[in-house]
């Protein structure tokens, strides 16, 4: 009897837990406006995470991801691909009961990235920096099927910047603005 009982507690607990996602939309990258003739473009951003849930509100997750924009210098006459790639480690607060079809959801995060500039019109000049990325975000999940969920969510980020002797032409931060699959892997 205590043998079933720990099969059904086990069983029911990691029912669900683990879960996929996809998730893609639109990228502003924050180029210093204290530059004169620096203008950033909106882009994108896509995206994937693996996770666990941990109870009925706590979730874990590994994300990669990958922000690409397009950087104007002096009015077009220099165009330059600012693009990042991501590996983080999230933490996400799910609002509300597991059973509710609408979630709200709270998320931070902290991980590593490479940011690259590489101008269309120099031939071989390439901007480089790597270091810690760190991003918040709050969003929504709502289930639309038995282990799936579209969402949508905004996420301001915070990661390596690009320097041009020793001037920033960008400070690394990033607001995104997303919609989401995910899909429950048990």
């Amino acid at each position: 009897l205590a043998l079933a009982a720990t099969t059904a507690l086990t069983a029911s607990a990691s029912a669900g837990d683990w879960y996929a996602s996809t998730f893609g939309g639109f990228n502003q990258d924050d180029v210093i406006s204290g530059v004169k003739g620096v203008d950033g473009q909106s882009g994108y951003v896509i995206g994937g995470t693996i996770g666990k849930r941990l109870g009925a509100s706590w979730r874990i997750e590994a994300e990669a991801s990958f922000r690409q924009n397009e950087v104007d210098i002096f009015g077009g006459a220099i165009s330059a691909d600012h693009d990042t790639q991501a590996l983080t480690a999230n933490v996400a607060y799910d609002f509300g009961s597991p059973d509710s079809q609408f979630r709200p959801f709270l998320l931070a995060g902290v991980g590593v990235a490479t940011t690259r500039a590489t101008f269309e019109n120099i031939a071989l000049a390439r901007l480089e920096s790597s270091g810690i990325i760190s991003q918040v975000g709050a969003g929504f999940n709502y289930s639309v099927a038995p282990g799936v969920a579209v969402g949508a969510s905004y996420r301001y980020s915070m990661g390596p910047t690009l320097e041009v002797f020793s001037t920033e032409l960008s400070d690394g931060t990033n607001h995104s603005v997303l919609a989401s699959l995910t899909f429950d892997l048990n």
